[in-house]
């Protein structure tokens, strides 16, 4: 798909994008699980990726005079390169069989890639955000407050 000039929003992705922009923000606000590719080519444009905590695929992001907004790409890369305005970002999310790619190639624009966690984890980091001596405990089985069951304790 080539576009100039114009937004696009997709609401859910289904299986593959090849997405080339001029002037023209995308926004994919849900990927399915079992997609194949994303491929998005942007100059002067903003792009917008929301995916959930279990998918898995391998990646491959250029950027050239681009802020590139994403924790967990960069926490997950084999490789990433910031030099001058060029940022080049190569890496594997949740051990990804390299059955999906995301490549993107992005000049002069924002890229934004978000991490949907599940709702009770998000709800919970909200709270955290707003006090920041809260100590929150991520419980898993039938009874969340046994200490047996506690996975993790993180400070904020």
């Amino acid at each position: 798909m080539d576009n100039s000039y114009s937004d696009v929003e997709i609401d859910h992705l289904l299986k593959k994008i090849n997405f080339t922009s001029r002037y023209g923000d995308i926004e994919i606000n849900k990927v399915h699980h079992d997609f194949e590719l994303i491929d998005i080519k942007t100059e002067y444009s903003d792009v917008s990726v929301i995916f959930k905590e279990s998918h898995k695929f391998s990646y491959n992001i250029a950027a050239l005079h681009a802020d590139v907004e994403s924790v967990f790409l960069e926490d997950t890369a084999m490789r990433y390169i910031k030099k001058d305005d060029e940022t080049t970002i190569i890496g594997d999310y949740n051990g990804s069989n390299d059955i999906r790619h995301v490549k993107i190639d992005i000049r002069y624009g924002d890229l934004e890639f978000e991490l949907k966690l599940k709702p009770k984890i998000e709800t919970a980091l909200k709270l955290l955000k707003n006090n920041s001596n809260s100590v929150l405990r991520i419980h898993s089985g039938e009874t969340p407050g046994s200490e047996e069951n506690t996975k993790k304790i993180l400070k904020l």
